[in-house]
């Protein structure tokens, strides 16, 4: 279970770095597993676009607050789950939205039946955060882990155009595996970006090490 994973060696170095900058940094991150928030991240410093685990949505999407807390469901399911088979026992513990009576899943974006309602505040407390950056005319780095091309448009495209636009002000580390790991080439030779073509676990320490002499 999520709520049973031990924090990673890569959360171990990102967090307490972090941390040190306070709150001139934030986290956007399309990881629906809660780890940064397990971690010890403050959620008024975190927006998750893409979902979360911690929640289960009406998959007819039937209405807007068609939305629940996760947790209370699983631990109400565990003793029926048979530990040979792992199969539910007691069809009476499977969720269905209270509203339309449909079938329930996740809350993360797998499909248009997407519900995003849970992760407006976060996406709001994001766009002030870089409001606030930009108005105090403060230099910023956007250090990019692992961001593939399965929704570019979520992080991806977002942080380039925000290095883009930014005269100079924002400049991007984009770190990850094979060609998804490149950024624009007019970017890179004006300066503005790089990439690190490397395991994030194992970049990072290296990364924070040099930052920090």
């Amino acid at each position: 279970m999520v709520s049973n994973w031990s924090n990673t060696p890569t959360y171990q170095a990102l967090i307490p770095w972090l941390k040190e900058v306070g709150s001139n940094a934030f986290v956007r991150t399309s990881n629906a597993d809660g780890l940064f928030l397990a971690s010890g991240w403050p959620e008024e410093q975190l927006s998750t676009p893409q979902g979360s685990y911690a929640y289960l949505q009406c998959l007819n999407n039937c209405r807007v607050d068609a939305v629940v807390p996760s947790a209370p469901l699983v631990t109400a399911a565990i003793p029926f789950i048979d530990p040979v088979s792992q199969k539910l026992t007691d069809s009476s513990k499977i969720p269905v939205c209270r509203f339309c009576r449909s079938k329930m899943g996740i809350c993360v974006r797998a499909g248009s039946w997407f519900n995003a309602a849970p992760y407006k505040d976060g996406e709001a407390k994001w766009k002030a955060w870089k409001s606030r950056i930009t108005k105090e005319n403060r230099k910023l780095v956007i250090l990019e882990l692992g961001v593939g091309m399965n929704t570019p448009g979520v992080l991806r495209w977002p942080n380039e155009d925000l290095v883009e636009r930014s005269h100079g002000t924002v400049k991007l580390i984009r770190i990850g595996m094979g060609p998804e790991a490149m950024v624009p080439w007019e970017q890179e030779d004006s300066g503005l970006s790089t990439f690190i073509q490397g395991d994030v676990q194992r970049a990072i320490p290296l990364l924070l090490d040099d930052v920090r002499e």
